[in-house]
């Protein structure tokens, strides 16, 4: 018997005649895949470091911008971004799951995205520096990268590997911090910013085929 027949009402994705669960299930999280669209975006920037004259750099995706604690100790690269998580909040959008029924077919036959709740999260981006002026320059860039568009206050990313799902980022506070290591050339700063994205899981779905029969007699 498996788990979710072990929950009283009907199973997501029953279908008649029964149907195995369509494709294969995901191996990495909505969460972690909407961050890496986020370092995608952030390691896609120019930042223009003081000097004579000023320099521009990217950031390394792999050795400057962290998503999460490593399982083994390694060592920053200056100047480099790390993701502090804080806790999501389920946001449920309407009083159950619903079908996004424009996705029906798009990710197999016979399949629809089901829509469970917005996951909401407030993250932090802890910039850390060589100097006080690396530091301004990544700040003062970063500001100005989470407001992009004239029509909204954020951005929004699409995330390809996550059934084109799009993830909205929106800046929250932003503040510099110093402390014993500033001594040590570590300066550091930190953006917090809204993440926005709804949670869904692919199920298997078919058409309605309503026929009518029609009795005649002599």
């Amino acid at each position: 018997m498996v788990a979710p027949a072990l929950a009283v009402g009907t199973p997501v994705g029953n279908v008649y005649p029964p149907a195995p669960p369509p494709g294969v299930a995901m191996a990495i999280d909505g969460r972690t895949l909407a961050l890496r669209r986020l370092r995608d975006y952030v390691c896609a920037l120019k930042f223009h470091l003081p000097g004579a004259p000023p320099r521009e750099v990217s950031l390394d995706p792999v050795k400057q911008f962290v998503i999460e604690q490593p399982d083994h100790e390694q060592d920053l690269l200056f100047p480099c971004i790390s993701v502090v998580s804080g806790e999501a909040t389920p946001d449920p959008i309407a009083m159950v799951a619903y079908l996004d029924e424009s996705s029906f077919g798009k990710h197999g036959a016979n399949s629809v995205l089901q829509v469970q709740y917005e996951h909401v999260e407030s993250v932090t981006l802890e910039i850390w520096a060589s100097s006080r002026a690396e530091r301004r320059a990544f700040m003062g860039s970063l500001e100005t990268a989470f407001n992009p568009v004239e029509e909204m206050s954020g951005f929004v990313l699409t995330i390809p590997d996550y059934y084109n799902e799009t993830v909205v980022f929106l800046l929250l506070r932003k503040g510099i911090m110093d402390d014993p290591d500033t001594a040590k050339n570590r300066r550091h700063g930190f953006i917090e910013v809204e993440m926005r994205f709804n949670v869904v899981k692919l199920v298997n779905a078919r058409t309605m085929q309503p026929f009518t029969t029609v009795v005649l007699e002599p």
